[in-house]
């Protein structure tokens, strides 16, 4: 190989190519889904904790279709729906710390997002961590009895399969 072949070829491997359509779109609803939560969190900091009348309201919101519910005999949603009351409870109780946390958690699903664009391996595996972060987070403040199933079930097949797509572009990563 001669010297102006081998230009030639270094100049072609230091040239990123064009990201995949695929993961562009997969970027774009990962800093969909981040972005509203890194909104919402900063948000929910910024105006503070809702009043006690506040809190009051929203139970008594939440009570309703538990009672409509009880008359129907809908066993599973009253559970469902009565485990969302005590998230709830944990939330207000906990309010600053858990709106840091989610902002945290979806700063790092951005950033895994934006280092996946850059080409960079460990944006892959961010991914994954923020993708365990996000389904785990709700224990640290409330009782795993306390925690619907369909709730991690959900969110564990979302985030599973959202992994899945991402490792669809794992060749272009490592390049």
């Amino acid at each position: 190989m001669n010297e102006t072949d081998l230009n030639s070829v270094l100049e072609n491997a230091e040239q990123p190519t064009k990201a995949p359509t695929f993961l562009i779109v997969l970027v774009i609803l990962t800093l969909l889904n981040t972005g509203l939560a890194l909104l919402g969190g900063v948000f929910s900091l910024v105006v503070g904790k809702p009043s006690e009348k506040e809190i009051l309201a929203s139970k008594v919101q939440m009570a309703k279709p538990i009672i409509e519910l009880r008359k129907l005999e809908m066993d599973y949603f009253v559970d469902v729906f009565t485990k969302l009351e005590a998230i709830n409870d944990a939330m207000y109780a906990n309010f600053i710390m858990f709106n840091v946390l989610g902002v945290f958690i979806a700063g790092i699903g951005a950033a895994s997002a934006f280092m996946m664009l850059k080409r960079m391996k460990l944006g892959f595996h961010a991914y994954i961590v923020y993708s365990f972060l996000s389904i785990l987070s709700v224990y640290a403040f409330v009782a795993p009895v306390n925690v619907p199933s369909i709730l991690i079930l959900t969110n564990a097949i979302f985030a599973g399969l959202f992994v899945f797509l991402y490792s669809r572009n794992l060749k272009w990563l490592s390049k």
